[in-house]
């Protein structure tokens, strides 16, 4: 799972429907967005601004098939940052892009061009064995904020 809710207003974890757009293939986790149609597409690193995090996984999609969003826009994910130690520390309170290298996206932490999540805190528990840091972000430029 790419993005994580780990903490929601109230201890709650909104999901709501969205439609599809057609051809969208994504996993639980994965952020996604309103393209100008008002339909889910999965997010590219270059999207302004993101709907949420999917909480379903699609294999194949038609137009206006369902798909439940994490959309609120006070939800904290846990998510992999691209980075480690000191440089992930430094980053707190940061905005930040996302990066997607093998299928997963991460906190791109050296990234600000669309400053599209801000990184909350370092998440408590570091995996030591795969060498992976995580952090806690939220939604910077969130569509249902505006």
């Amino acid at each position: 799972m790419d993005f994580k809710p780990v903490q929601g207003p109230n201890g709650n974890y909104r999901m709501n429907p969205y439609q599809l757009a057609a051809s969208q293939t994504f996993a639980v986790g994965d952020p996604v967005f309103l393209n100008t149609s008002g339909l889910v597409e999965i997010a590219e690193i270059t999207d302004a601004a993101l709907l949420g995090v999917a909480a379903q996984d699609i294999t194949s999609s038609s137009a206006n098939d369902p798909v439940l969003v994490y959309d609120d826009p006070r939800t904290i994910f846990r998510c992999q940052a691209d980075d480690s130690g000191d440089a992930v520390q430094a980053a707190v309170g940061d905005t930040c892009d996302l990066i997607v290298t093998g299928g997963v996206f991460f906190a791109n932490i050296d990234a600000s061009a669309t400053d599209v999540i801000r990184i909350v805190d370092l998440y408590p528990n570091r995996d030591e064995f795969a060498d992976v840091t995580f952090v806690l972000v939220s939604i910077a430029l969130h569509q249902l904020d505006a």
